[in-house]
């Protein structure tokens, strides 16, 4: 797939428009590592701010040489000089020779650095994986049942949605990068849970990229991506045991003896905890688990 490039045809810069009539279809996936690393560690996966560049052009720009320079084997600085004169259109731009000697260098540079990496490093295109698996044991927080989960995927991980099924009601969630936190209302736990915790629409940043071949011979096939991210899903059950004590609870007026409706009494932990309330019902008792 290197050889597959052609430079003497028609390409297209930064947009698809520079030649009127181009258009090309998918292919495939793009088979060559070294290639895939030159987008991952360039102008797909990095953001040109992290990069000594001036600008996002100038780093699509050095993306899109190392490409070039992959294929026909020389390293940009075998094969690219920074410029000695300035072209009409920079003029126009309102640039000078000394500003676009001074981003050439760095593009140059950052080239150079892009192309040894791509070269050296190891990494390959992996298919989005993710998991999800409980993280300790269940504590108690507050009024709550707590149960920590672990979100693991093989390449960066994005935003995602959660489903809760099978919980007691009241159960919700928060989340926080890779840890997801289930919170489950002690009052509602009247016996063992066997809920199911459901991840969608993961995104894992795996930077996929496309080889695309021009309808047109006259120009340019080329590698394409969209979403540097792409979508998994997961899930995992979550088991607890309670077998918890049931304690009668029941208020009686103190002249008459008679029970009371719409008490609420508080069981605690030793250290002040809140673990259940409960209040009388028309019955004038309460049960607390």
């Amino acid at each position: 797939m290197l050889s597959a490039l052609n430079r003497t045809n028609h390409g297209v810069g930064s947009g698809a428009s520079d030649f009127g009539g181009y258009d090309s279809y998918v292919k495939e996936k793009l088979q060559s590592d070294v290639l895939w690393r030159c987008l991952y560690y360039g102008y797909i996966g990095v953001d040109w701010r992290d990069t000594s560049v001036e600008c996002d052009d100038d780093w699509y720009f050095v993306t899109k040489t190392v490409v070039h320079c992959l294929v026909n084997e020389k390293s940009p600085k075998e094969t690219y000089t920074i410029p000695s004169r300035i072209a009409s259109s920079d003029v126009e731009a309102g640039l000078t020779l000394k500003d676009v000697q001074r981003r050439g260098q760095k593009v140059l540079d950052e080239a150079e650095k892009l192309y040894n990496k791509c070269l050296n490093s190891n990494e390959k295109y992996e298919v989005a994986k993710v998991s999800i698996n409980k993280s300790g044991d269940t504590y108690t927080e507050g009024n709550y049942e707590v149960q920590n989960f672990k979100i693991s995927s093989n390449k960066a991980l994005g935003s995602y949605d959660v489903t809760l099924s099978k919980f007691p009601s009241g159960t919700t969630y928060e989340k926080n990068g890779s840890t997801l936190k289930v919170k489950i209302p002690r009052a509602n736990i009247t016996g063992d849970i066997e809920g199911l915790v459901y991840l969608t629409n993961v995104q894992v940043e795996t930077c996929g990229a496309f080889y695309a071949e021009a309808y047109n011979d006259d120009f340019q096939d080329y590698i394409i991506a969209a979403d540097p991210y792409e979508i998994a899903s997961a899930r995992t059950t979550f088991n607890l045991t309670t077998a918890k004590s049931i304690i009668k609870v029941e208020k009686t007026d103190e002249d008459t003896k008679e029970p009371i409706a719409g008490v609420t009494f508080q069981l605690k932990e030793m250290d002040g905890t809140v673990v259940q309330n409960a209040t009388t019902n028309d019955k004038r008792n309460c049960h607390i688990f």
